[in-house]
Order: structure tokens, then sequence, then C-alpha cells
């Protein structure tokens, strides 16, 4: 044994063998790690390549099934039958006979209204008639000759009509035939208006016309 170490050849064979040894030991090391890291390498691309194909694949959209409208089945309209209305003969000669009697106080009431017009008098002054010495001295007392008439020399005769009330009351004051002059027969105007309130009362109603002359002397 002695001489199996102490043989030179032997002695460099050992060393080279403890030399080469660990080259051996880390050959086989990363020869198992590149292999390791090879098919971890794989099975990322591998799962990378699963998780494109899920991206890429077209999404299944899940069609909902559209819901039919149920259709109500339409009701039949029951269509009325109109019954042809009896005429009644009684109620007919009920009407009449309403309408007969609405139609009597309406002549009636025409006859009330006719007799006003029966105790309504028309009076001219030139019929001399005694009661209208007084409306015809109310008027003298108050007729009014205006100043600037007078300077302008204006004369002329003008028609008066209006109505006398037994309540005391003017109405329908007008002019039935002018003189030439505005002046003079707005001052016409105004005198009955005036002598008005002196009236005597009547009991009657009376349209009386009377003639206004202005007149220079």
């Amino acid at each position: 044994m002695k001489t199996f170490i102490n043989n030179h050849k032997n002695q460099s064979f050992f060393i080279t063998l403890f030399l080469f040894l660990p080259l051996f030991f880390v050959f086989i090391y990363t020869n198992n790690f590149l292999h390791i890291q090879h098919s971890t390498s794989k099975e990322e691309k591998f799962n990378i390549a699963i998780k494109q194909f899920l991206q890429d694949s077209p999404k299944v959209k899940t069609k909902q099934p559209k819901q039919e409208k149920i259709k109500k089945p339409e009701q039949t309209k029951e269509k009325a039958i109109m019954q042809p209305k009896k005429t009644n003969i009684l109620t007919n000669t009920n009407t009449i006979n309403q309408l007969n009697e609405k139609i009597k106080p309406q002549k009636t009431i025409t006859q009330e209204k006719n007799t006003p017009i029966t105790s309504q008098e028309s009076i001219f002054l030139t019929n001399n008639n005694e009661f209208l010495k007084e409306v015809k001295q109310a008027i003298d007392e108050v007729l009014i000759y205006p100043r600037q008439a007078k300077k302008m020399r204006m004369s002329g005769e003008i028609l008066v009509e209006f109505t006398w009330t037994k309540d005391k009351n003017l109405l329908n004051l007008k002019i039935l035939k002018p003189s030439k002059y505005k002046l003079l027969n707005d001052s016409a105007l105004e005198t009955i208006r005036i002598a008005s309130k002196n009236f005597p009362q009547y009991e009657k109603t009376f349209h009386i016309r009377i003639p206004l002359i202005y007149k220079i002397n």
C-alpha cells in the first residue's frame, strides 16, 4: 500500500483526481440548473401563450331571449243598440199647453207697456193750451241771449222738443230746427235745462215743442 502511494504516477493521478472532482460537480450542478431554468422559461412561455389565447378569444355574448309581448285579446265592444224613441202624444200636448200658457202673460205685459203710451200726449205751444202758459213763462224768465250774439247781431228761431214726465224729469231734449248760429243753438238748450226747474208737475207725461226766438229790437 505504501509503495502504491509512494509511486510517482499514482500520486499524480490522485492529485488530478482531486482537482477535477470539484469541476465535475460544478458541471453537473450547472447542467441541472440550466435544465431547470429552461423548463421554467418554457412554462412561462406556455402560461403567456394561454393568457394571450384567452384574451384573443372572442367573448361570446349571452343573448337574452326577448320577451314577446303578450297581446291582450281585444275586447269586442258591444255596440249599443239604439232603441227608437217612442213619441208620446201626451207629452206633445202638454208642451203645447205650456207654450200657450207662456204666451198669454206676454200679451198682458205688452198691453201694460202700451198703457203708459196712451197717458202721454204731444202738445205744441201754438195750440195755446192753458197749462203751457206756466211752461212758457218759466222759459221767458230765464231766456239767455248771449252777449257775443248781441254784439255780432245774431238772430234766429230755434224749434226745441223735449219730454216732461209726471215725475218732473226732463228727457229727450233736442233741437228739431236749428238756427244758423251754433252759439244760439247751445243757448236754447241751456235755457230749457234751467227753466225745467220751474216747470209745474202734471198727472201725465207730455212731449212738448216750443220755438225759441232770438231777435234784436
